[in-house]
């Protein structure tokens, strides 16, 4: 690792020699964080061992129920994103014992990691979101299986300054579409109250190593401000 960093550190020094990079300097700074942490206390927090075999437990010794652990810890440590991804929601095929395993491993560990933070008052500085990239189809069809379906789905939303305890939106009676009549909201409303809540500025930029601005929401994109005051 030493050797590692002073290769790393005499290319960045050639390199930043010819080419005065704002990119350079911010990759640097970069390194330098992940060098301090490497070498912090904070480490510790990835040892899901140090919580007790109750806690275990609770979350369930499932990979889901892990991860949830893990993200637990890492926001009692304040980390500001912290992702689980979930695999296996592809169920084209034998749908219901899939999403029945699936959903029994993550429903524990999801109501644990609720739990926890509501009774450490993590939850209130602490937006969470679980969802899909799309929805199902309602029709299982001759296989058992629920192909991709971009126009319904739902997704679960909370903590924060966040109201609980309600559904917004609605489908039709099979679940294909919005029911008509009622607002439907597109992923980048949701998106863009996520970043509302989270304190991100939609109206800001990302600059890309051209230059060149990207917003962080679209124009279109709508705050759900229902949610807040619920």
């Amino acid at each position: 690792l030493v050797r590692r960093k002073d290769i790393l550190a005499m290319m960045n020094e050639e390199f930043g020699a010819r080419n005065q990079s704002p990119q350079l300097k911010l990759w640097t700074k970069m390194v330098q964080a992940a060098e301090e942490f490497r070498n912090s206390t904070d480490l510790v927090s990835f040892d899901i061992n140090k919580e007790s075999e109750e806690t275990k437990n609770k979350y369930g010794k499932t990979w889901q129920g892990k991860s949830c652990l893990m993200a637990k810890r890492l926001a009692e440590k304040e980390v500001p994103f912290i992702q689980i991804s979930i695999g296996g929601w592809d169920t084209h095929n034998n749908n219901k014992a899939q999403i029945t395993k699936i959903m029994n491993d993550t429903d524990q560990g999801i109501a644990a990691l609720i739990e926890d933070l509501a009774e450490t008052g993590l939850l209130k500085q602490t937006v969470f979101f679980l969802s899909s990239e799309f929805g199902r189809t309602p029709d299982v069809g001759t296989r058992d299986g629920r192909d991709h379906h971009a126009r319904v789905w739902t997704s679960l939303l909370g903590g924060g300054p966040f109201g609980k305890g309600f559904v917004i939106g609605e489908s039709d009676e099979k679940g294909e579409r919005p029911k008509k009549g009622t607002n439907a909201y597109h992923m980048r409303d949701i998106i863009a109250t996520i970043q509302n809540a989270s304190g991100i500025d939609n109206d800001a930029h990302l600059m890309n190593s051209f230059g060149r601005p990207f917003p962080i929401s679209p124009k279109s994109a709508k705050v759900i401000e229902d949610i807040f005051s619920l």
